[in-house]
């Protein structure tokens, strides 16, 4: 396969596996404010609010990396430091944008048919 027709394929596989953690995570009471969004400092995948936050409080969001990989072990050491730094800096902006909202960092592997949910710390 040419090297155009491979990153087709992996924006599609991406895209697609976005699009299926969306639904997974509204299944589990999300709701999506924002897909790949863009800022100064990179792009996110999804930006995403439980919906048992308050509003007297601060709102909660979530920031949300999807990777799509053959295999969990893959998917696992997908996320580097260097796209650690990228996200950390993505939630200051974030954070400054939505006036002191709490910042979480969340990633959904996906692999096939299986998806696992989970927080990560920066």
């Amino acid at each position: 396969m040419s090297r155009r027709i491979n990153r087709k394929w992996a924006y599609i596989k991406g895209l697609m596996g976005e699009y299926y953690a969306i639904a997974y995570l509204r299944l589990r009471g999300y709701r999506c404010l924002h897909h790949r969004y863009k800022t100064p400092v990179g792009e996110v995948d999804l930006i995403m609010q439980p919906t048992s936050t308050s509003a007297s409080h601060p709102p909660t969001l979530v920031l949300i990396e999807v990777k799509v990989r053959k295999n969990m072990v893959d998917a696992h050491y997908a996320i580097g430091t260097q796209q650690k730094r990228r996200y950390k800096n993505i939630g200051r902006y974030i954070h400054q944008k939505y006036r002191g909202a709490n910042i979480r960092y969340e990633v959904v592997l996906i692999t096939g048919l299986k998806i696992v949910h989970i927080s990560f710390s920066i």
